[in-house]
């Protein structure tokens, strides 16, 4: 939530596959119900959360991310942006993601 916190104080910009949008909103929908998705909608936009499309670029990264780390093409992708960015990576997936050179693995 922390995370969350400093995006939406404009301290910290966030960049994420197009993908994240659409797993975050269907989880909140589906746990918490149509008006709390809504707000996570408004959230997304709010505070300027960067969605990354999945063009040439991003797809070939994440294939190289996939092989690198030894999971999924799914789960590459975020690792991707973040590459791409030279940014730092964010993620609770731990077993995806743990051998990111740059990760915080968070929860």
């Amino acid at each position: 939530m922390a995370l969350l916190r400093d995006v939406a104080a404009g301290e910290l910009r966030l960049a994420v596959p197009h993908l994240f949008i659409y797993e975050v909103v269907r989880t909140v929908r589906r746990k918490a119900g149509d008006a709390s998705a809504r707000a996570v909608v408004a959230f997304f936009a709010s505070a300027g959360i960067i969605p990354v499309p999945p063009d040439e670029r991003m797809l070939a990264a994440a294939l190289d991310e996939s092989k690198r780390l030894g999971c999924d093409f799914y789960d590459a992708c975020a690792p991707a942006v973040a590459t791409l960015l030279a940014a730092s990576l964010y993620s609770a997936d731990r077993k995806a993601h743990s051998r990111y050179p740059d990760v915080t693995l968070l929860g």
